[in-house]
């Protein structure tokens, strides 16, 4: 008999919504490379949650998004990516991490004149955080003054005279 793992399934995103802005855990669910248009080139890495779906572009320009993405995957996949071959291109392909899982956060942004979301980071699931998506407004009942105050039923004390 034959031995072999089980391949990772990909999950149908076509009708899927694209990601709200936030923190989203997700699967790499596709790897699309060499995807030509009329205005665009590159390769394609998608992502989903089961719910939502989100897609990195990486052309020419940004190819450092590998990196981002096998540091997010983990140390393997880091291996992956700084193995070369003969020519010293990294052997890092996304396709064998289908179904890793990784933090997305994902911001608003305008496409085309339309409203969209696309991917702020991608991160290793121990980054997954929302500290860096929010925006808080500041608490102006704090007081953030260092010096004590002098209001109050507090009385001036001498050097020599201990308040008992």
């Amino acid at each position: 008999m034959l031995r072999y793992k089980p391949e990772e399934e990909k999950q149908n995103t076509k009708d899927m919504p694209d990601a709200p802005a936030g923190i989203h855990r997700m699967k790499l669910n596709d790897y699309r490379p060499g995807v030509e248009t009329e205005k665009w080139s590159g390769d394609i890495v998608e992502f989903t949650d089961g719910v939502h779906t989100i897609s990195e572009f990486i052309d020419e320009k940004s190819v450092w998004k590998f990196s981002r993405l096998a540091k997010a995957i983990g140390p393997d996949a880091v291996n992956h990516y700084k193995q070369t071959d003969r020519e010293g291109f990294s052997t890092f392909n996304p396709k064998e991490w289908v179904g890793s899982e990784v933090s997305v956060v994902v911001e608003d942004s305008v496409r085309n004149g339309q409203p969209s979301t696309r991917i702020k980071k991608i991160q290793h699931l121990d980054q997954h955080s929302a500290w860096d998506t929010e925006s808080v407004a500041p608490d102006l009942t704090v007081n953030d003054d260092p010096t004590p105050s002098q209001g109050g039923n507090h009385k001036a004390v001498k050097d020599d005279e201990i308040p008992f």
